[in-house]
């Protein structure tokens, strides 16, 4: 009976010692995360760069997405067709409101 509980109490405490380790590499990178974000809002021209490299990145990336638009296609464009037609009941009330009701 001992010798069950001794093999059972073993990957127990193995698992308890790696599960101590993680977190004790996740609290170091957390200090040191920490130890960047007080130094970046210490120092103004740090948040100035950080907000010119975002936005350098937006700009670059928003060129690829652009899609162009010809004439031919806005010349037929219509725009009842982006009207969602739908079932609805309009109501006039004796005071001149107009309520819609969907």
């Amino acid at each position: 009976m001992p010798q069950a509980e001794a093999i059972l109490r073993m990957p127990l405490s193995k698992l308890t010692g790696l599960e101590r380790e993680k977190l004790i590499k996740d609290l170091e990178e957390l200090r040191v995360k920490i130890t960047e974000y007080k130094a970046i809002l210490a120092d103004v021209n740090l948040v100035y760069d950080i907000i010119r490299e975002d936005l350098y990145e937006m700009k670059k990336g928003s060129d690829q997405r652009r899609t162009e638009l010809s004439a031919e296609e806005l010349e037929d464009f219509d725009r009842e067709e982006l009207i969602q037609e739908e079932d609805v009941v309009v109501v006039l009330s004796h005071l001149g409101y107009i309520s819609v009701c969907r």
